[in-house]
This record gives structure tokens, sequence and C-alpha cells, in this order.
């Protein structure tokens, strides 16, 4: 494509809502479609409008291609935006009711019970046959229609796991990998392996190897796949001649046993293997070794996306940096808007005494003391701060907190929430949005490095040193973006942790120009920048 005032969106077929293109979209977008490199970076910071161009890159292009999101959430959202461009959308089977229910020996149909069941439990996973395997089952009729597809999204964790169990979803030509930050955690996650001692003993009569001998592994794991092989073929062949219940339920567990059994055999470059509890876990050091088998599956041009992505994230992927264009944008968001205060206080590590953390406290009600006609979040990083400082502000009737099962619900009654009101958390930093009023200010209270207590840690950062530092500047930028969402909102950042100023003067290389833009240091020892008034 040739750089020349583009047509609107809507013209090249994009939802009628796409009716113009926000600054520097055109431009990004010929230049993804006209990079000759098999990978194409673009980090795009918030407000840019990322979504747009990615898909009109698919529709440009004219390739069969599939988006992969890091949540379902996500995926609802692009479904309801582009439904009606012809974006297709499928995932795992547990997202679909089953038509057949079985329960007690007996068959029942869809809609005979009070509850459903989900098709990763159906009768076709126990051994009977289904009338609506062909036709008419949920989940199989969306990937068939998913094969079919010009334009598909799924997540990340299916998208690896249907061409690794199942069938694929037949050849793309673009892959476009969005929240591409993302994309390390959901490939390690991926390959992770969970593996019961009570499974080894009672399905295979065996003893597990010596916990950190990995090649010992190996050569077990192969002699035990093959033994499940054989006696699957044997189990199988019993149930054709007369079904039976019980053998149904040892079939799967041998099913599943197996896939993890096989894992272990491809065990590839150096692992961690635990023993935690009764299960022996498995991590790899790193995952670009599976990088291409699992998640680029051979495409021929890939997309990845994010406000945050850098050459480091698409080495640890295992990206060539000769086979790479990176793309990066400004931001279009007013620097006045979304400044990043350093507002002098301690330095915040596990070492600080309870009297600098009374200081810290006193700080964060500094802040909130301006900013009272205003809503606003505090990323505590651990459950322990967030503990200390609900026990030690004067602000504790207006905040409000949560746990791990409850964020949902706490996050929308924020959202919901009038001023003076403020989320402590130590966990939103990814994942949410709060635009406008729902978010005016939020306190970085501490710089989120990693627990370096991770065996996978340790071993990352022997050989890439600053490897946590990487970890910890991609958790910052995007918590400072969780408030800011178009060029007309407000919403400042400001952190009490002294460690700020030295972490990014030496890992600048591991931050978007957009959020280093927004960095000042408020040089008062006694105040803390006011409040700026919403316009």
């Amino acid at each position: 494509m040739n750089k020349v005032d583009l047509p609107s969106p809507a013209e090249f077929g994009a939802p009628e809502k796409f009716d113009s293109w926000r600054k520097h979209q055109g431009e990004t977008l010929q230049k993804a479609v006209d990079s000759d490199k098999r990978f194409v970076g673009l980090c795009l910071p918030t407000g840019s409008g990322k979504t747009l161009i990615y898909m009109m890159a698919a529709k440009l292009a004219g390739l069969r291609t599939c988006v992969l999101t890091s949540t379902k959430a996500l995926q609802d959202q692009l479904l309801e935006d582009w439904a009606e461009g012809g974006l297709i959308d499928v995932r795992g089977q547990r997202n679909y009711p089953c038509k057949e229910l079985v329960y007690g020996g007996r068959r029942f149909r869809e809609g005979t019970q009070t509850w459903q069941q989900r098709c990763d439990s159906g009768p076709c996973h126990y051994g009977y046959s289904c009338d609506y395997h062909p036709s008419g089952c949920h989940y199989f009729d969306a990937v068939r229609t998913a094969k079919r597809a010009k334009l598909v999204v799924t997540n990340y964790s299916y998208w690896m796991a249907i061409h690794k169990y199942g069938e694929g979803l037949e050849k793309f030509d673009l892959l476009i990998l969005d929240e591409a930050h993302h994309a390390e955690k959901e490939l390690c996650s991926f390959l992770h392996i969970d593996l019961k001692e009570a499974d080894i003993e009672s399905l295979l009569g065996e003893v597990a190897p010596a916990v950190d001998d990995q090649k010992e592994w190996v050569n077990w794991a192969r002699v035990q796949w093959g033994k499940i092989a054989t006696e699957l073929i044997d189990l199988k062949e019993a149930q054709k001649i007369k079904f039976d219940g019980e053998t149904a339920q040892e079939i799967r567990a041998l099913k599943k046993l197996q896939a993890e059994i096989l894992a272990i055999t491809d065990m590839r470059g150096p692992w961690i293997i635990e023993k935690k509890g009764k299960t022996f876990t498995f991590d790899p050091v790193w995952p670009a070794p599976y990088a291409e088998s699992c998640l680029f599956q051979g495409v021929n041009k890939v997309l990845l996306v994010s406000a945050t992505i850098r050459k480091t994230t698409c080495d640890i992927l295992g990206v060539p940096l000769k086979e790479l264009d990176f793309i990066e944008k400004p931001s279009t968001f007013p620097l006045t808007r979304r400044p990043l205060w350093q507002v002098p206080c301690i330095r915040v590590n596990h070492r600080s005494e309870e009297h600098e953390l009374i200081h810290w406290t006193r700080r964060i009600d500094d802040i909130i003391e301006g900013r009272m006609d205003r809503k606003g979040i505090i990323h505590t990083v651990s459950y322990a701060r967030r503990k200390f400082l609900m026990a030690h502000t004067k602000y504790k009737s207006i905040m409000m907190t949560h746990v791990t099962e409850n964020t949902p619900q706490v996050v929308q009654r924020f959202k919901e929430a009038k001023p003076p009101v403020i989320l402590v958390s130590p966990s939103v930093t990814t994942g949410y949005d709060f635009p406008f009023e729902e978010c005016r200010y939020q306190i970085i209270g501490k710089i989120p490095f990693q627990d370096n207590r991770s065996l996978v840690l340790q071993a990352r950062c022997k050989v890439m040193k600053d490897y946590g530092n990487y970890l910890a500047m991609q958790t910052l930028v995007q918590s400072y973006g969780r408030g800011m969402r178009a060029e007309e909102d407000l919403c400042e950042v400001l952190c009490v942790d002294d460690n700020l100023k030295w972490f990014i003067h030496r890992h600048k290389e591991f931050a978007p120009k957009w959020f280093l833009d927004a960095y000042k240091l408020w040089d008062s020892i006694v105040s803390v920048p006011p409040a700026p008034e919403i316009l």
C-alpha cells in the first residue's frame, strides 16, 4: 500500500461505528500491511485504537486471520464489535452446554434437568456415542463454523490446545496476538504440567524418578506412555463388547495422564521440576523452544500487538530479530492530563520498617486529602502491604478492597460508587479499565518487583540478569494505563516509592516512550502535587 489518505474504515468493510481514523492509525496500518517481515511488533499506546488497526490489517491484506486474546472478556468485546464484519468466535468445550447428559448410568436430553452439563464432560468423553456429534452439538458446530471462516477470534489457551490435542482450525495466513505482553505467560501456563503422585501409583503402579533428574523423567515418561497406550487399546476394545461406566471413567483418567506423560517426553531445554505436596510440577525455564510449535503454528504473518510490548518480549518468545519489524507509536493523550509523579517518600521493600511504612501511609493520606472530590485507585502490589495501609490510614472509611474470589464484584461496585471512594488493590494492574469519572488518580505504592522465591524466576535471572526488572516495568506501565482511556480523559499517577527514579533511569529500554514522556519528579519534600482541575 502506498502512503495516501485512506477512505474511512467503514468504507473498507469495518462496522459502521468506525467512521474515521484516529491520529497515527492510517500510517500504522500501512506499515503493518506493507512489512515484508514475518513478525511485526506493534507498540500502540492506550487510545491508539489498536483493535481497529489489526482488524483492518486483516481486512485489507485479504488473509485468513485468527485473533488471539488473553481473556474471554476481550474475546466477547471483539465479537460484539466485529460480528457484523464477519468475525466468528470459538472457545473451549466448557463454554458450551451439552445436549445430552449422563447421570447415574442414565442419559438425559438437553432441558430435562435443572442443571446443565458442559460439553467438556459430555457423554462422548465416556465412551457413549452421541447423535449430535456430526451435527447439532453446540461445540462441534462452532468448530466447524470456525474452520470455514475467514476471520476468527479465540483465546491463547484454546488455540494451543486445539492444535496440540485436536485437529486444529485449518490453515491461517495471519495470526494476531492481542495483548502480546501476555503471550509469554499464556505459553508458559500451557506448557506447565501437574502430575499427581496418586495417579502415578494408582493408574501406573509405578514410582516416580528423582525430582531433579530431568533426563530420567524423560526416559521414564517414554516407557510409561507406551504402557498407557497399550492399556487404552485394551480398555476401548472391552467397551465395544460391553459398555461399563467405571471403565469409561478409567479411560478418561488414563487419557488425561497420557497427555501429561507425553508433555514430559517433549521437555526441551532446561525445566524446573518440583514436588509440591503430593504433586510434581514441571515448568520450562524459557518458552522459546515451544513458541513455533504451540503458538505461531507456522503461520506466514504474525502481528504482536500491545501497549507495552518491547523487543525483549519478542526475544523471549523466540522471535528472530532479523525477522521482526518493530513499530512504536506515540500517545495522542496530552501529557498534562496523564502525568506520572514521583512523590518523595521512602524506598519501599521487604526490609521497610514499621516507622517507614507509617510515613508511607501518611504520604498516601496527603495525596487523598486533596482529592476528596474524585475517585482513585491505590496499587499496593502485595496483600500484606494492603493490610498495613488499611490498618493505619485515616481514610479507611472511604476505601474498598477485595480478595481474589470477589475481584470482579468489588471492581464493579467501585465503578458504580460516587466519590469520594478509593479502590485498594494488589492486583488490578491489568484486565480492567477505569475511564473518566471511574478513576481520576492512581497511587503506585511500590515498584512491582517479582517474588524472587520462584525457582523459574531465579533460573531465568541467571541467564538474563534484568529479567525481573523487565517484568516489573511491564506491570508498572500496565498499572499506569488503567485510568487514562481517551484524549479528553484525565488521570494522574503518583508513585510513593523512591525506587522509581533509579528504576526508570536504569531500565528505560523496557518501557515505551509514551510512558517515559509522562514521568516527572515532584521536588517538594513537604507536599504533593496539587490535584489538576477536572474540566
